[in-house]
């Protein structure tokens, strides 16, 4: 039998057919609609005034705790500044990143500051029994309070946990209460700040000095 070759044509023109359609790839449209879907970052500034509408919106309750943002020195993790917002309460600068929608870090320290309020209410302080210079005390200071205290007046190291006397002793101190250990490794340093304090003022001293 004779070979057909009469199907030779179709297939080479479905082949040229195939070929030409899957070539056929010039069109943009897909790489211009991805572009057009990308917004540009705001700058700082602008990013800040969204930051005060959405405040100045009380679209939640935290912004009411809080003073207006401003433009914050610290940066993210992007390097871009974020927003500082003035705690009404404590006067702290909480800083979070403008682009940020949840106010949860706000919402945390709110928590936090009412809670270290309510602790200090809690504790009498001294100045309500009539006591002045009660203001801040630096908590790293404590122990030497503390040293004095009981060097002073030759006070017993367990008056300082006696409940009587935490009930009117300032909150920092009664938060940074050290052992009697320490009180008493204080006093032994204090003692020896003291002696050689008065050694050097002797050997500045000039002239005659009388002793009662």
């Amino acid at each position: 039998m004779g070979r057909d070759d009469s199907s030779a044509p179709s297939r080479s023109n479905s082949r040229k057919k195939k070929t030409c359609t899957v070539g056929h790839v010039d069109d943009d449209s897909e790489d211009k609609t991805i572009a057009s879907n990308i917004n540009p970052k705001l700058s700082d500034e602008a990013e800040l005034k969204n930051a005060i509408r959405v405040h100045k919106n009380q679209q939640s309750q935290s912004y009411a705790y809080y003073d207006l943002p401003i433009l914050s020195e610290k940066t993210d993790k992007h390097g871009r500044k974020m927003s500082a917002y003035p705690c009404k309460t404590c006067g702290q600068d909480i800083n979070w990143p403008t682009d940020e929608t949840s106010p949860t870090n706000l919402n945390k320290h709110i928590l936090n500051c009412h809670q270290r309020e309510r602790d200090s209410q809690g504790t009498q302080k001294l100045a309500d029994v009539g006591i002045s210079g009660t203001g801040d005390i630096d908590p790293r200071e404590v122990p030497q309070l503390c040293a004095i205290w009981c060097a002073q007046a030759a006070r017993p190291f367990a008056a300082l946990g006696d409940p009587s006397h935490q009930g009117i002793i300032h909150p920092v101190v009664l938060k940074n209460l050290p052992s009697q250990r320490t009180v008493s490794n204080g006093i032994a340093k204090l003692y020896t700040a003291v002696q050689e304090s008065l050694i050097a003022s002797l050997k500045k001293h000039q002239g005659a000095m009388y002793l009662a």
